[in-house]
């Protein structure tokens, strides 16, 4: 028991125990990350190798996903030492913001194609790898909010505690 009254082991969730899903989680993280990091600089290549933005225009672009790559990988390193919060602000930046920027440009291709054959129709080795990026970006923070959410799983009455709220305003020992 810790000083909330709480069993310091977290309950088996689904044949995992706690500490291997916030395990799973961070490895997932870093994965997504990885895809980020890599979809990202395919991305400046084929920016620079074309000439379509100069060096100047990316470094903007450039900082605030570093930026943002980094608080995820600091936050996922609280979150894999078991602390709550981090958890949380991960679930839910990367369960909102981060899954709809991820979908939000194929989804737009999809909805805007006259034809579906127009989904295929200018396909390049850059473009395929780009799309397994992202493709590998995706499953990976699906994969990472999976293992966090059934992190937090467990009932309360999972837990044991040795006192009980009595309603009038103090706690009692439990009687067993």
């Amino acid at each position: 028991m810790n000083d909330a009254g709480f069993t310091d082991t977290a309950p088996d969730v689904g044949g995992r125990d706690h500490a291997s899903l916030l395990s799973m989680a961070y490895r997932a993280i870093v994965v997504a990350l990885l895809a980020g990091a890599g979809e990202t600089l395919l991305h400046v290549v084929l920016a620079l190798r074309d000439h379509d933005m100069a060096a100047r225009t990316l470094l903007p672009v450039l900082i605030v996903r570093g930026a943002s790559y980094l608080a995820v990988f600091v936050v996922a390193l609280r979150m894999v030492a078991d602390v709550r919060w981090a958890r949380g602000v991960l679930v839910f930046g990367l369960g909102t913001l981060g899954l709809a920027s991820l979908v939000v440009e194929p989804l737009t291709a999809v909805l805007t194609a006259d034809r579906f054959a127009d989904l295929f129709a200018h396909w390049t080795p850059a473009a395929v790898t780009l799309g397994v990026f992202r493709g590998v970006h995706i499953a990976a923070v699906l994969v990472a909010l999976t293992a966090m959410i059934q992190a937090s799983g467990g009932s309360s009455a999972d837990r044991t505690s040795d006192t009980v709220v009595t309603g009038r305003s103090q706690t009692e020992p439990r009687q067993t």
